[in-house]
């Protein structure tokens, strides 16, 4: 046994799940791109707004299947701080942006 607890035929099995899930993200990459292309233009974004979300999608995809890859099951909670982020974010400048108490609020 090793210093985590495991034996070495656990720590090659969850190697191989942390393998098969990242190849998963790899192979969903280009799904994820054309169902992203689609869902924007029957919204009637244009076709080049279309195109940069679904190439976003794209390479978010592949960002997280080398980020699972390298990182493992701590990579799903890795995900949550830049969402996190991105709330802080809004709040503070929706805080800058109220209008001032002299302005109606009409």
């Amino acid at each position: 046994m090793d210093d985590q607890g495991h034996t070495q035929s656990e720590q090659e099995d969850m190697t191989e799940r942390r393998q098969r899930r990242a190849r998963l993200f790899l192979v969903l990459s280009p799904v994820a791109f054309v169902f992203c292309w689609i869902f924007a233009r029957a919204q009637d974004a244009s076709h080049r707004d279309a195109l940069i979300i679904a190439a976003a999608s794209f390479v978010m995809c592949l960002f997280f299947s080398v980020h699972y890859r390298l990182r493992g099951e701590r990579a799903s909670g890795d995900m949550f701080s830049p969402n996190f982020l991105f709330h802080l974010f809004r709040k503070v400048r929706t805080v800058h942006t109220r209008p001032s108490s002299s302005q109606p609020l009409c």
